[in-house]
């Protein structure tokens, strides 16, 4: 091994220790022997909500950034790591907030809780939100338990604890996708929860996914690959019920801000103040990209800061034929006109 290959796999291996002792931080504090878990206040946490590839993991970078922000794997000396509860806290979580349904029609369950399907496998993101597996991940103010609280509280609270620069004045957000489908939930478990919903043009997010590198790494998680057009599809389905659901739970709630990507992309510095004020957090101008400030040692997906790209959207729309945006436009049912969405942009 050269020199130079080396010290790249020696740089991978130390990125990684380092991400795994941030994610072990809950085990380690030394608060756990000073602070019960039971003392520690939730104030107003706020989830950022859509699908994945719709712009979340930048917006979320940027609430990341303040201060007083927590989320399940660090704070704003370690702001862009993982920042999913589902996929980064799931052993603590209880099994409505998983990512994996322990019990379903399959036969496996591996390491995860995430259960076998006859034709999807073990694939869940991009399309646990169609029609088939909707079902299994919707959540409403029925599935509340006692213990379905207490078990999502008391994870907030481990990482509130291990991570929070102050525990008495800090605000804890998280981005599960799949949280979108449970704001009745979380309404019950969460008093005083906040809410930001995202949309992104699905005429570019679901084509995507039938091209290229994505929609081979897609299809290499089905136990049968599935045809271009089933494919399509079952996303334009996952991005219906996603948000069709989502604005249902809005009604009658003054707890959501709504947004478009593109929108947001625009003029970043007046989203992200706006964001700010009504999530009522204090805005810090260290949140905004910018030049001196990359993304730290450690990091996932490192190009997701700065320069920030407005043209997200361009490329994917490229490939757009009028078959495919047929399809597209039937399946979503009217909700591309709700948010302004065509094929050709907001």
């Amino acid at each position: 091994m050269g020199t130079a290959e080396g010290k790249d796999v020696a740089g991978r291996v130390a990125a990684r220790l380092l991400r795994e002792y941030w994610r072990a931080r809950p085990l380690l504090t030394l608060r756990r022997f000073m602070t019960p878990i039971d003392g520690i206040a939730i104030d107003r946490p706020f989830f950022l909500l859509g699908t994945q590839t719709g712009g979340l993991s930048l917006i979320s970078r940027m609430l990341r950034r303040n201060s007083r922000t927590v989320y399940c794997h660090g704070n704003s000396r370690f702001w862009s790591a993982q920042d999913e509860m589902q996929n980064v806290r799931f052993r603590c979580l209880p099994e409505a907030f998983r990512l994996g349904i322990i019990e379903h029609v399959g036969t496996r369950v591996p390491r995860g809780g995430i259960a076998d399907h006859p034709e999807f496998g073990l694939h869940r993101n991009f399309i646990y939100a169609c029609d088939e597996l909707l079902g299994l991940y919707r959540k409403t103010e029925a599935d509340y338990t006692p213990e379905v609280a207490q078990g999502l509280a008391d994870t907030i609270r481990a990482c509130i604890r291990a991570y929070a620069h102050d525990i008495h004045d800090c605000r804890f957000l998280d981005k599960s996708q799949t949280f979108t489908l449970k704001m009745p939930l979380l309404r019950k478990c969460l008093p005083g929860v906040r809410f930001i919903l995202v949309a992104r043009n699905p005429y570019a997010q679901c084509i995507r996914f039938c091209h290229g590198h994505v929609s081979k790494r897609i299809r290499g998680h089905f136990r049968t690959p599935p045809t271009r057009e089933r494919l399509l599809d079952l996303v334009v389905q996952h991005w219906r019920n996603t948000f069709r659901i989502a604005l249902a739970d809005m009604e009658g709630h003054d707890d959501c801000l709504v947004l478009r990507f593109e929108d947001f992309l625009g003029d970043v510095d007046q989203g992200l103040r706006g964001m700010a004020d009504f999530l009522e957090l204090p805005f810090e101008p260290g949140m905004v990209p910018q030049p001196g400030i990359m993304p730290h040692f450690g990091s996932i997906g490192t190009q997701k800061w700065y320069p920030v790209h407005k043209e997200v959207n361009r490329k994917h729309l490229r490939l757009l034929d009028e078959q495919s945006i047929d399809r597209i436009r039937e399946g979503l049912q009217g909700l591309d006109e709700h948010f302004d969405y065509t094929p050709d942009g907001p």
